[in-house]
């Protein structure tokens, strides 16, 4: 699950993002797989996941048209 969602973060140009993810999940993998372990690894895929739906948002300004005044 976890690498699923850090190739999906390589696809979309969030390099330097996918591999702080992808080692925090080999240091995960590498521990006791016990409910801590599972923790972190379930935190890093709500991270990755965040990061992927805010890439769908438009970033910066909007212009919108102001309502014409009534004359």
């Amino acid at each position: 699950m976890v690498l699923d969602r850090v190739a999906l973060l390589e696809q979309i140009g969030e390099r330097h993002e996918a591999g702080q993810i992808r080692l925090s999940a080999t240091t995960a993998y590498s521990g006791a797989w016990n409910d801590s372990g599972r923790h972190r690894l379930v935190v890093l895929v709500g991270r990755a996941d965040r990061i992927l739906s805010n890439h769908d948002r438009p970033h910066g300004w909007t212009l919108r048209r102001r309502a014409a005044g009534a004359r």
